[in-house]
């Protein structure tokens, strides 16, 4: 008698998880958000690094959550320095990347870092930076 219970329990489960599941199999593709093709970092990127096509893939993002200034068009990107540091997977924001008519100048020494942009016109921007009481001049200059 106890084996007869097990049994029907058993497949009462069975019976049950199926339903389930068929249910649920109906449900997900009617409610499913369409995707779109969105340009995300392929590996770890810094700031100030320019971007190149080794550094961007393209993947499908759901179009209900695409981040606003998101790229879909990788060529777009070509070129372009990060001003913020991304990870990977990170989708690439017009927020994350310098401005077009932007200089950008970045110098490394072993104690300190520097990464210094200004916005010009379209004749040509000049950065003007000063590291550790060392006067630059101009460094960097958009050619018109």
């Amino acid at each position: 008698m106890k084996n007869i219970k097990w049994l029907g329990t058993q497949a009462f489960t069975v019976v049950g998880t199926l339903v389930v599941v068929l249910c649920a199999l109906r449900w997900i593709p009617a409610h499913s958000v369409g995707s779109t093709k969105i340009a995300v970092a392929a590996v770890d990127i810094d700031v100030g690094q320019r971007l190149a096509p080794r550094l961007i893939k393209v993947i499908d993002w759901p179009i209900g959550t695409m981040p606003p200034g998101a790229f879909s068009d990788p060529d777009k990107l070509d070129g372009r320095v990060a001003s913020a540091s991304m990870i990977r997977g990170e989708p690439l924001t017009e927020r994350d990347l310098q401005p077009l008519t932007t200089a950008a100048v970045s110098r490394h020494r072993a104690d300190a870092a520097v990464l210094a942009a200004t916005r010009g016109d379209d004749s040509d921007a000049i950065a003007w930076l000063s590291l550790l009481g060392e006067p630059w001049g101009p460094v960097a200059s958009k050619p018109s």
